[in-house]
């Protein structure tokens, strides 16, 4: 008898593992105390010590035979993002009809400049804005002209931004603008914006800069304009944009 409950400790110390946490925990602890009692000499047992590991094996067979599944904890459901509202936005370039429908400034900004560039436009004093088909707003430019796409098109993006059409923030910050009528768009964080401005100017073979002008996120466009000197490195022409950027 005592070998035949010897052999069923072993059996149910090598099976009892597969409970919850604690149910698990409880199982090695009675494993171990009858490895323990197993070891020494199974004649020299006594009644006591055979009811006890009679007692733990009842222990053991409860967890192997009545299991309790785990689930380790999992996060909450993250809820998708709403889908973000389409908008109409209408009007004339310098005699230029216009038609978009977009759901960011960024996409307005793509649209718009793809459309001032195939149209050749690049002297303009006049855009007409509507947004949904709201009241035209007129943008008019008395002291010269708009001759970049970004600098044309920023005037139809500032219409669109206070009538609420907002930034795509998931695609990072980005700055829009023109280096002495040169069309610039970078976009990441400050370092990416700054590599890749670097690698702008270089290629196109700037450096006798005097007016920059620059957009971050499509906001209120500022000019920087060199009176007593040229800006002559990348790094000056850079900083310009990137000051406005931090």
């Amino acid at each position: 008898m005592k070998n035949t409950m010897i052999c069923f400790a072993l059996l149910f110390a090598t099976q009892a593992f597969a409970g919850s946490p604690q149910e698990t925990y409880n199982a090695k602890y009675a494993s171990y105390t009858l490895n323990n009692l197993i070891q020494q000499k199974a004649d020299g047992m006594g009644d006591g010590q055979l009811q006890y590991i009679e007692k733990l094996l009842n222990q053991l067979q409860s967890v192997v035979l009545n299991p309790v599944p785990f689930f380790p904890p999992t996060a909450p459901p993250v809820a998708p993002a709403a889908p973000r509202s389409n908008y109409a936005v209408n009007g004339t370039i310098q005699g230029n009809s216009y038609a978009f429908t977009v759901n960011s400034l960024n996409q307005l900004s793509d649209q718009c400049v793809s459309f001032v560039q195939s149209k050749g436009l690049n002297r303009i004093d006049s855009v007409e804005v509507s947004i949904n088909f709201g009241a035209i707003q007129a943008r008019t430019n008395v002291a010269s002209y708009w001759t970049s796409s970004n600098d044309i098109c920023s005037q139809v993006l500032q219409v669109a931004r206070a009538a609420g059409v907002t930034v795509d923030s998931s695609l990072g910050r980005t700055a829009v603008g023109s280096i002495q009528g040169n069309d610039y768009k970078f976009v990441g964080d400050l370092a990416t914006m700054s590599t890749q401005c670097g690698s702008f100017v270089a290629s196109k073979g700037l450096n006798r800069i005097d007016n920059i002008t620059i957009s971050i996120d499509f906001g209120d466009v500022h000019t920087s304009t060199n009176s007593t000197e040229y800006w002559t490195t990348s790094f000056d022409i850079c900083q310009q944009i990137l000051q406005y950027a931090r």
